[in-house]
């Protein structure tokens, strides 16, 4: 037999609570992590990862860059101990 729900949109008004009570932690969590990468995080990458290789070829000398494009051919394990012998890289 079928039975009329008691309140219509109860879904609904389940979802839109549920929205309207967890959106302000969470708009506060995104603010505060935003927040703390912009002065915190931009920072701590930007020692490693592309802009730093970027900015490291672009200031080299042409002896170094020399060097690097000879290095590039290299195996890795030999680049690795060529690393401690000089003032690049």
């Amino acid at each position: 037999m079928y039975h009329r729900p008691r309140f219509p949109f109860f879904g609904a008004a389940l979802f839109f609570g549920a929205l309207i009570f967890f959106a302000p932690p969470l708009l506060l969590a995104v603010a505060i992590g935003f927040l703390a990468f912009r002065f915190w995080g931009f920072r701590r990458f930007r020692r490693h990862g592309v802009a730093a290789f970027a900015d490291k070829v672009r200031h080299m000398s042409d002896a170094e860059y020399e060097l690097f494009q000879e290095r590039l051919s290299m195996p890795c394990r030999h680049w690795r101990n060529q690393r401690r012998e000089s003032e690049f890289v």
